[in-house]
């Protein structure tokens, strides 16, 4: 409140200081925006570790000046990252396929999975290296089917399981609780279900 002087003296007035205090922010929480072999684009993902990263985006790559900041925080003892990938629109794509029946197109599959509640694609040459199988060895062969869905390494010439992911009879009826879609698309890690079609029939690999 300014000072209003009455007689000669010394007067001190009071006044809000412009100097602000910094709090500590604790140095074990970082966030990293880059480009990586995997995960889905344009979204923060909160991790914990370097099996964490390998997991959500592919570990260490050597294009990727981002990564190895990533296992250096780590190192360091780092304890909480929050990663962005990211890439040119137009650059990245997510594979998939269609899987077809006796009725025309069934399903798509494309890479991806869901994340906190939502479906993502998780575009990248990482999907080319995705299999698909299907058989009727079921309970009910006319109505379920198995489907194995494998993510392949090259070594040797030969192709090589890294993880697979087996959904045992599956249904194409909407309101089952083995509906296809939805039992694949909550658990997971490789591809995400899209029904194409209404009608139930024979599924069949391209």
């Amino acid at each position: 409140m300014p000072v209003t002087p009455t007689y000669p003296g010394v007067y001190i007035e009071e006044v809000p200081s412009e100097v602000r205090t910094i709090v500590g922010v604790a140095t074990s929480i970082a966030a990293f925006i880059g480009y990586f072999s995997r995960g889905p684009m344009n979204k923060a993902v909160q991790i914990f570790n370097m099996g964490d990263f390998q997991r959500e985006f592919g570990g260490l790559h050597p294009d990727s000046r981002a990564s190895y900041a990533i296992q250096q925080f780590f190192l360091n003892g780092g304890t909480t990252a929050w990663v962005v990938r990211t890439a040119l629109a137009d650059s990245y794509s997510s594979a998939r396929v269609v899987l077809r029946g006796e009725t025309g197109d069934i399903l798509r599959a494309r890479a991806g999975r869901r994340l906190k509640g939502e479906s993502v694609d998780d575009p990248g040459g990482w999907g080319n290296n995705l299999r698909l199988d299907i058989d009727y060895d079921t309970s009910e062969p006319d109505n379920f089917f198995n489907l194995y869905v494998s993510e392949v390494s090259l070594q040797n010439g030969r192709e090589v399981p890294v993880q697979t992911e087996t959904y045992r009879n599956l249904s194409m009826a909407g309101q089952a609780s083995n509906y296809a879609v939805e039992v694949v698309n909550e658990g997971s890690k490789l591809i995400q279900l899209e029904r194409l079609s209404g009608p139930r029939g024979t599924i069949m690999m391209p």
